[in-house]
């Protein structure tokens, strides 16, 4: 996805720049190239956020598989044996609590 938006950014601008020659004057190819720039740095951006997001995500998961490689914050539900945190009273699968659903 992240390759789409450059690609589509880099055509957008191109496709600004061209039409804003065709425009013959200063005026028409200022406001499209004003344009495309403007589209395009969105696009890049989207591109930015998006790879941002991915990292953290992923260093999310590396700390949580620390973290359940070392048994320290996981406990497994007597009802349906999925793991969750031990600060929690209930189980988040199937809310198994005290002996009681």
């Amino acid at each position: 996805m992240g390759a789409i938006l450059i690609i589509v950014g880099i055509i957008v601008f191109i496709i600004s720049v061209a039409t804003g020659l065709t425009t013959g004057s200063f005026y028409g190819f200022f406001i499209w190239t004003s344009v495309g720039a403007t589209i395009t740095t969105l696009l890049f951006s989207m591109f930015q956020i998006m790879r941002n997001q991915e990292k953290i995500l992923h260093s999310f998961a590396q700390s949580g598989e620390i973290l359940r490689n070392n048994h320290i914050i996981n406990k497994q539900c007597q009802n349906c044996k999925y793991e969750y945190g031990l600060l929690l009273n209930f189980c988040p699968n199937c809310g198994y609590r005290d002996g009681r659903k």
